[in-house]
């Protein structure tokens, strides 16, 4: 699957302390020049209400939000951001 900065994957993310993963949607923010790699931004839709100034909105109300893949609102947790292998992920949303 062809990779570009800013498309919108499933991949399982890990926890803070590493000790399993979940399934989460994330912002791609670097793909390796060999296409190994593939830096990510952890996306949650939990206290959406609740944006901090190191979080970005995703809301449906913006005309570009059918494009990301995602079916609620969300935020981008720019605190969350992991590189990780490329055959990790699972698939791209958007």
């Amino acid at each position: 699957m062809p990779l570009s900065k800013g498309d919108i994957v499933l991949v399982p993310f890990p926890f803070s302390d590493l000790s399993q993963t979940k399934l989460r949607p994330a912002v791609i923010l670097w793909v390796d020049s060999q296409g190994q790699d593939v830096t990510v931004c952890f996306i949650s839709s939990r206290n959406i209400d609740q944006i901090s100034p190191e979080e970005v909105a995703l809301i449906p109300e913006d005309p570009e939000f059918s494009e990301t893949g995602l079916k609620v609102a969300s935020k981008i947790r720019v605190t969350k951001i992991v590189t990780i292998d490329r055959k990790l992920l699972q698939r791209r949303l958007g």
